[in-house]
C-alpha cells in the first residue's frame, strides 16, 4: 500500500503489519520479520523485534537475527539492550530457603541473554551494566553459582577494551567498578570454598605470626576490600565467612575484633544488616567469646590470669 500511494492511516497500517509480523514470528522467518519491522515507527521496531528475539536461543541464529536487523536499519544498540532487560526482569525461581540455591533452566536462559551484547565490541559497556544487574539479582536470592556464570560471560579483556577507547563516561566507570567488585567478591567465595575444603580434609598448621601483628597483616590484605566493595546483600555473608575462617583457624582475638569493625561508624557496616543476619554474626561472636573464656581470657580476648 505504501508503494502504490494508498497509505491514509499509519495507525491502521501498523496494526495490520503487527498482526502479519506476529504470524511470521510463529513461522520463525527472521529475515522477513526484520524487513517488516523496519517499516514500523522506531519505538515499535524496538518493541516488536526485541520481543521476537527473546525466543531465539541458538548463537548462530542470534547472530543472523542481528545481521538482518542491521541490514534493515534497526537500532541494534537499543534492540539488544531491550531484549536483555526483558529477559533479565522476568521473575527468578527460588526454592526452599538455603545458603545456595540450585540453578534452574530459567536461570540459564537469563544468563544466556548476556550473549546478545557480546557480538559487537562496542556493546561491551552495556554488557557490563546488564551483567552487573543480573549478578546482583542472583546474589540477592542466594544463587551464587548463577552469579558466577553471568560474570564468566564477560570476556576478560572487556575492561581494557573499554578503557583504551579514551574518555569514559561516569556511568561506565561505575559499571567497571561494580564489575571488579563482583570479581573480588566471587573470588573471595571461591577462595573460601577451597580453603574450607582443605581445612576440613587435611588441616595445615598456620605459620607463626607475631602476637603484635594487626588483623589485616594476618589475613589476606584483600579481605577488607572484598567486604567494603560489595553491595549490602553480600556484606553480611562476607563477614560471616570471615568469622568462620578466623574461628576455625583459632584466631579468636581477631574474630572478636570483627565486632569493633561492624560497630564502627567509619565503615557503617552495621547499617546493612537485617535482624536475622545480625543474630547470626552475634551467635558466631558469642561462640568465639565462650572459647576465649575457656582459655582463661575475658570475652574480648584479654588475659585474666595474674
Amino acid at each position: 500500500m505504501d508503494q502504490i500511494g494508498r497509505v491514509q492511516n499509519n495507525d491502521t497500517i501498523e496494526k495490520i503489519l503487527e498482526v502479519y509480523i506476529n504470524r511470521l514470528a510463529n513461522m520463525d522467518d527472521t529475515r522477513l520479520i526484520a524487513f517488516y519491522v523496519s517499516k514500523m515507527t522506531p519505538s515499535k521496531q524496538v518493541l516488536l523485534y526485541s520481543s521476537y528475539l527473546e525466543k531465539i536461543i541458538d548463537e548462530c541464529d542470534r547472530e543472523e537475527a542481528l545481521k538482518y536487523a542491521e541490514k534493515c536499519g534497526l537500532n541494534i544498540d537499543l534492540v539488544t539492550k531491550t531484549v536483555v532487560e526483558n529477559i533479565r526482569n522476568k521473575p527468578i525461581e527460588v526454592g526452599e530457603a538455603s545458603l545456595q540455591q540450585k540453578l534452574t533452566l530459567d536461570d540459564e536462559y537469563k544468563i544466556s541473554a548476556i550473549d546478545w551484547l557480546l557480538f559487537y565490541d562496542y556493546h561491551r559497556p552495556e554488557a557490563l551494566k546488564q551483567s552487573n544487574a543480573l549478578i546482583f539479582k542472583f546474589l540477592s536470592v542466594g544463587k551464587l553459582d548463577a552469579a558466577q556464570l553471568v560474570f564468566n560471560k564477560i570476556p576478560s579483556d572487556s575492561v581494557d577494551k573499554i578503557l583504551v577507547e579514551g574518555e569514559v563516561a561516569q556511568n561506565i566507570k561505575q559499571a567497571i567498578k561494580e564489575h571488579l567488585s563482583y570479581k573480588s567478591y566471587l573470588d573471595a567465595h571461591e577462595a573460601f570454598n577451597v580453603w574450607f575444603k582443605h581445612f576440613k580434609s587435611k588441616p595445615i598448621p598456620p605459620e607463626n605470626i607475631s602476637d603484635d601483628a594487626h588483623l589485616t597483616e594476618k589475613l589476606n590484605p584483600q579481605k577488607h576490600y572484598y567486604i567494603m566493595s560489595c553491595y549490602s546483600p553480600t556484606v553480611d555473608e562476607c563477614v560471616l565467612l570471615l568469622s568462620t575462617v578466623l574461628l576455625e583457624s583459632k584466631l579468636l582475638n581477631e574474630c572478636i575484633q570483627l565486632a569493633d569493625i561492624l560497630a564502627s561508624e567509619k565503615y557503617g557496616l552495621y547499617m546493612v544488616y537485617n535482624k536475622q543476619k545480625l543474630e547470626e554474626i552475634v551467635a558466631k561472636l558469642t561462640e568465639c567469646s565462650v572459647t576465649l573464656l575457656e582459655d582463661n581470657k575475658d570475652p574480648w580476648g584479654n588475659n585474666t590470669s595474674l
